[in-house]
């Protein structure tokens, strides 16, 4: 597991007030199913591959996607590859 970087939103949505700390990791699947922590917050939840990510997205997750190009890149580099296709931001 590996931190990308942590991410932080304030503002009012509807009316509501809200004040957001996240963080984003580089995972690696090891089995099982995914599963909703908040019921109550989180209405849907799907996987998807980077170079399928839907244009629309929530919160700071283009600029997630964005660090993670950047740390790809680099790791590349450093290891001598070349990336032929980014994902979109």
């Amino acid at each position: 597991m590996k931190k990308i970087g942590e991410y932080h939103e304030k503002g009012v949505q509807d009316g509501i007030e809200y004040d957001y700390y996240r963080a984003c990791f580089i995972v690696k699947p090891v089995g099982g199913k995914i599963k909703r922590r908040q019921e109550s917050e989180i209405e849907h939840l799907e996987l998807f591959n980077l170079k399928e990510i839907p244009e629309r997205l929530v919160f700071e997750h283009a600029k997630m996607i964005q660090d993670y190009n950047i740390y790809a890149k680099q790791k590349a580099e450093l290891r001598g590859w070349r990336l032929h296709d980014e994902v979109k931001d």
